[in-house]
């Protein structure tokens, strides 16, 4: 009876010990939850903070500053603050302590945010006048005779002192300029236009003078809050208050189970083992799981993932995103800036895909993947976006920018992938961007329209329908039309007259292509055999491998030596070539009848630079879609200039922009250097050549 007794006693302890265990064990874990939701909230205060500060340090470089960021911060830092605020287990009477830090660094935060208002405006007004004050000194050298010597020495000394002032952020720079500025408020002007530009300045210089001195002590004082010193002391006491707490969890947690152990030890080391071992396995199922479906250079899910991400069940698209001639950017640019590339491209893609619930892979290579789910965005209008945003952003490597152009198959019919692949190789075979998958239409409709066309062009080679049309290329330099660029154009059954992007693919796949080139050169050296016009013809890589055309190129050379000296060959630069020694030795061949080679839509491609060195290349000419887009997209822009300034250095002697449509683009080409320009602007094709003229 007595032992039976003991084993009631002790498991009855088993049993308080058991209870009181996993009683503290919940407690501890909500305190250790808390504690880390607020050791969370104090770091991401400290950064959010520091990029406050940073959000300031950038307005001193900046114009005009979006300060929504600033606030935005700060209005986060406070809502982290009110979350610790919330937290039930500060109510002890130990962090009292705690709780005064927290107030202190609200009234820093207060403080800073009122500092920030007044640093706003007073940036305003100083950087506003620091950017009119050169202007306007420039503007004044420009439009008025530079009379007064002395007047415009004070304007270049005011504005230097400016300058140096506001850049170096120090007003004791401002020597000297209130005597500059009195020189300038006794000066009586005549001219009510310079009276009315010296009032102007001189309210602007103003400006600098009254308010630069208060700006800078309100820019730095803003930095010198020490708010990172008050978050860092409240950390540090919470974490002293958080030890002290731990250690007396930790002695009551070594009671509790070393009673444990005594009742029940062989138990409790099992059950312990056996958790241990779970979590060893789940953390390796999560690696192996994690290893198996991601991509490890971009970080996307990769086509194992995607695979598993197919329902049969429901409506899904799939949008296929390649990237156009990637393998000449690793050839060109090398594997480190392919795969640096890549990962620009998935960053892009996550950012606009980023409100969506679509699923992006990488599935090889330069594939990209995008899941559309039904029901939600138009799967066209997606992948045109898609589109749009990649070329539209500028991609580089080492500071450098890389041309990037994309092109998008879709698909709703499974197999989605297979299907989507194929149609992103029919796009391929053309230059169009988009096409989505049709089952019904597609290949059909394709192969009845190929076979129309093949017949359209055999019959108007027969019949005398293959016509040139002539752009006008004028020289930026004097406002002259001096060349002319050959296009061909075909004479349908029914009159109607076919662009080159209508028919030129099929003509090549119908073996076709140099019965055009031939006519086209026979028609051209007729047109401008007469004149002193320079004009191009274009070539395609096929016609320059093909002995036929080059034959007869040359014999056509041989019978009208004139001609050489006027002629220049356009090769299509997104055109892949395999074999640059045919080309070198065409190049050559050209050379002895004084003929030039231009490379066509540089920019849309990825031409090799070692290889236009070699080629000896004489122009290029800038692709229409950088060009169009000059007034617009800076990128743009700054992918011209980078072009223009690095055909001058390797001697390629005529720079032209295409597609100048409009008054405006044709300034700016102008501007940047470029020799010559080609659009509707200047002129559009026609089948006959225009007088030597100059453009109005």
């Amino acid at each position: 009876m007595r032992l039976q007794f003991k084993i009631y006693v002790a498991l009855i302890l088993a049993l308080l010990a058991g209870l009181t265990f996993f009683y503290s064990k919940s407690r501890t874990d909500a305190l250790l939850s808390g504690h880390n939701q607020l050791i969370h909230n104090l770091a991401e205060m400290e950064l959010l903070n520091k990029r406050v500060d940073e959000e300031i340090w950038s307005t001193a470089y900046r114009l005009y500053h979006n300060y929504d960021e600033v606030h935005r911060l700060i209005k986060e830092i406070r809502n982290l603050g009110g979350e610790i605020r919330l937290l039930a287990f500060l109510d002890s009477a130990e962090y009292q302590a705690f709780w005064k830090k927290l107030d202190k660094f609200d009234q820093l935060l207060e403080q800073k945010e009122q500092a920030i208002i007044r640093y706003t405006t007073l940036n305003s007004l100083v950087k506003n006048s620091v950017s009119h004050v050169p202007g306007l000194t420039h503007r004044y050298i420009k439009n008025f005779v530079n009379e007064d010597q002395a007047y415009v020495e004070d304007l270049s000394q005011a504005t230097s002192l400016v300058f140096l002032a506001s850049n170096a952020m120090d007003a004791e720079l401002l020597i000297g300029f209130n005597e500059v500025l009195q020189r300038l408020q006794d000066k009586e002007f005549a001219d009510p236009d310079r009276k009315r530009f010296n009032r102007v300045f001189l309210s602007h210089a103003r400006i600098v003078d009254r308010y630069l001195a208060q700006y800078i002590p309100v820019f730095m004082g803003i930095l010198d809050i020490p708010i990172d010193k008050a978050l860092h002391q409240t950390s540090e006491l919470f974490l002293d208050i958080s030890k002290r707490q731990a250690e007396s969890v930790h002695l009551w947690s070594l009671l509790i189970t070393l009673a444990f152990i005594g009742s029940l030890g062989m138990i409790v080391i099992f059950l312990i083992n056996l958790d241990r071992r779970h979590r060893e396995l789940s953390g390796l199922h999560n690696a192996l799981e994690q290893g198996a479906t991601i991509d490890h250079l971009t970080g996307l899910k990769n086509r194992f993932a995607f695979e598993r991400s197919l329902d049969t069940g429901t409506d899904q698209a799939l949008i296929i995103i390649n990237i156009d001639g990637f393998k000449h950017i690793n050839n060109f640019y090398g594997h480190e800036a392919g795969d640096s590339i890549l990962v620009q491209m998935a960053a892009v893609l996550q950012s606009a895909l980023a409100r969506s619930e679509h699923g992006l892979f990488r599935l090889g290579g330069d594939d990209f993947g995008v899941l559309v789910e039904g029901g939600t965005d138009d799967p066209q209008m997606l992948a045109r976006k898609l589109i749009g945003t990649m070329e539209y952003t500028l991609f580089t490597f080492d500071g450098n920018p890389v041309p990037i152009n994309v092109t998008a198959g879709l698909s709703t019919a499974a197999p989605l992938l297979e299907t989507a692949n194929q149609t992103l190789n029919q796009i391929k075979r053309t230059r169009m961007k988009f096409l989505a998958y049709d089952p019904d239409v597609g290949q059909k409709a394709r192969m009845r329209d190929n076979l129309r066309i093949i017949r359209v062009l055999k019959e108007a080679i027969n019949n005398d329908l293959v016509i040139p049309y002539f752009m006008p290329i004028m020289n930026n330099s004097n406002h002259r039309i001096e060349r002319y660029e050959c296009l061909v154009r075909v004479v349908s059954e029914d009159g109607a007259l076919l662009l080159p992007n209508e028919f030129l693919s099929v003509a090549r796949e119908g073996r076709l292509n140099a019965d055009l080139t031939r006519i086209m050169i026979e028609k051209s050296f007729k047109a401008f055999t007469d004149t002193e016009l320079e004009f191009s013809v274009n070539l395609a890589i096929e016609d320059i491998l093909d002995p036929e055309v080059t034959d007869f190129l040359f014999n056509r050379l041989e019978q009208s030596p004139d001609i050489g000296r006027r002629l220049t060959f356009e090769i299509l630069e997104s055109e892949e070539v395999k074999s640059y020694e045919a080309i070198a030795d065409f190049v050559r061949r050209s050379a002895d009848y004084e003929c030039r080679i231009a490379i066509d839509d540089f920019g849309s491609g990825y031409s090799n630079l070692r290889h236009l060195l070699e080629l000896n290349i004489h122009t290029l000419k800038i692709d229409g879609s950088l060009i169009r887009n000059i007034m617009e997209d800076p990128h743009a822009a700054q992918a011209i200039q980078a072009i223009t300034t690095l055909a001058h250095k390797i001697g390629i002697t005529s720079i032209v922009a295409e597609y100048v449509c409009s008054k405006e683009i044709q300034a700016r080409v102008s501007e940047m250097g470029i020799d010559y320009s080609q659009g509707f602007y200047i002129g559009q094709p026609l089948p006959h050549l225009l007088e030597l003229s100059m453009l109005d």
